[in-house]
């Protein structure tokens, strides 16, 4: 029986986070403290949800995808956007920098794309400590994304060990617990 996307993404973000990732930011944070989790949609969405499903933090997303489609924790919906729609991007920073505004989170996780990137920018200039995992289809190079939240000064991690040795980029194994 053939599965849909929405199911084959679901499976994939229950799976328990792999231990580096809930140390990371568990380690960085108190309990009173709030993580704003941004993501598109599809493998972003899946990636993010494995990193902070099982986290003891309260989490809000903020997301492409429908609010009732997503998570019964706190969700925001957030434009979609890429760097081919400046309209769409300026957008989807704006309803950001109303997120962020109105959560005042401690901490932003995001996996990308676009929003994400975006989501940095917005955390930064709010003080807020921001952590970027690239997607595990990023194998030959880091993506845009990426590559701003680095500039940005994220903490910017790789799902792939050979482009760890760059520009501070760091390595702690995959979203899914597997060996890339």
């Amino acid at each position: 029986m053939a599965t849909t996307h929405r199911e084959d993404c679901d499976s994939l973000a229950t799976r328990p986070a792999p231990p580096w990732a809930r140390r990371d930011l568990q380690a960085r944070t108190r309990q009173t403290d709030r993580i704003l989790a941004v993501a598109s949609g599809g493998g972003h969405w899946a990636q993010l949800r494995a990193i902070t499903t099982n986290l003891d933090v309260p989490v809000v997303y903020a997301t492409t995808l429908a609010p009732s489609d997503v998570t019964d924790d706190p969700v925001h919906r957030i434009p979609d956007a890429n760097a081919s729609r400046p309209v769409d991007l300026a957008r989807c920073a704006w309803v950001l920098w109303r997120i962020v505004r109105r959560e005042r989170p401690d901490y932003l996780v995001t996996t990308g794309a676009a929003p994400g990137a975006a989501a940095v920018g917005i955390a930064r200039l709010h003080g807020i400590p921001a952590i970027f995992i690239d997607s595990i289809a990023n194998a030959e190079a880091l993506s845009r994304s990426g590559r701003i939240a680095v500039r940005l000064g994220a903490r910017t991690f790789t799902q792939w060990p050979h482009l760890s040795d760059i520009d501070g980029i760091e390595y702690a194994g995959t979203v899914f617990g597997e060996q890339a």
